[in-house]
């Protein structure tokens, strides 16, 4: 791309992240330097090795998407006419998650409200809690979802919310708020307003791994309208992968049963 054309691609994306989607958005894609001089490869992790890729013609009047993607980045965009743009999923990772101290950025951290709300957590919780919410000793070594893998998903794991306090459940709303909270104003809005719909009470939180930072954790944060996964394994645990899913927008899914589920029953079926 030309300079002005990557600028261009920025302002695009703005128009669907919000101010924090966007600072974590680039902090990935600094990252990738900050790796490559780390591992004397800047030949190999250039930050400029992202690519846009078209779905579609795009136009007002049909249904058309991109993706933007490279090194630890995927956020995918669907846009039809008359509906609010859809961004799932968003997928975000970090390498180092922590930068080290050799480095002269030592302590950056692109993504620490991820790991930081959900330490808190997992920590506040009473030992029976925690029992209930941990779904394995080890981590689970990245994550979960992924085509071929939904039905490893399928089954419920960890606490319900319904089962904490109300302490407890503000923080899991904070930390749901590090992921929801990278979307644009309106799109964030209606996909809180999905939360609250289908209740907060029904999100399940699950860990597997060490409670202590600095050490190899997974947690997954899922309802029936979002699927979160973090995992934090490799490198020593200085490695984080991270994922957003909308379930009620993803690519490939049933949009007539998701219809049905909101509709009231003898209403609104043809």
């Amino acid at each position: 791309m030309t300079t002005d054309q990557r600028a261009q691609l920025w302002r695009v994306l703005e128009t669907l992240l919000s101010r924090q989607g966007m600072v974590k958005t680039r902090g990935v894609v600094e990252l990738e330097r900050i790796l490559g001089e780390l591992s004397g490869r800047l030949d190999y992790r250039d930050r400029d090795n992202y690519a846009l890729a078209l779905f579609g013609e795009p136009a007002e009047d049909r249904p058309w998407g991109w993706r933007f993607e490279g090194h630890h980045l995927s956020l995918s965009a669907t846009l039809t006419p008359g509906r609010d743009p859809v961004v799932t999923p968003a997928f975000l990772g970090a390498n180092p998650a922590t930068v080290p101290q050799q480095h002269r950025q030592a302590g950056l951290r692109v993504l620490p409200a991820e790991a930081d709300l959900a330490f808190e957590l997992i920590n506040g919780m009473a030992p029976a809690q925690q029992r209930l919410t941990l779904i394995g000793t080890d981590s689970l070594g990245d994550i979960v979802s992924g085509p071929g893998r939904e039905l490893r998903l399928r089954e419920p794991q960890g606490i319900a919310l319904a089962e904490l306090n109300d302490a407890l459940r503000e923080q899991a709303v904070r930390l749901l708020g590090a992921y929801v909270d990278n979307l644009g104003r309106d799109i964030a809005a209606e996909a809180w307003g999905k939360l609250r719909t289908a209740g907060l009470e029904s999100l399940r939180f699950a860990w597997a791994g060490s409670l202590q930072p600095g050490r190899p954790h997974y947690y997954r944060l899922y309802g029936p309208t979002l699927l979160i996964e973090y995992d934090n394994t490799q490198s020593r645990a200085n490695h984080v992968h991270s994922v957003w899913h909308d379930l009620e927008a993803t690519r490939g899914g049933d949009p007539l049963q998701a219809h049905y589920r909101r509709a009231p029953r003898g209403h609104g079926h043809a």
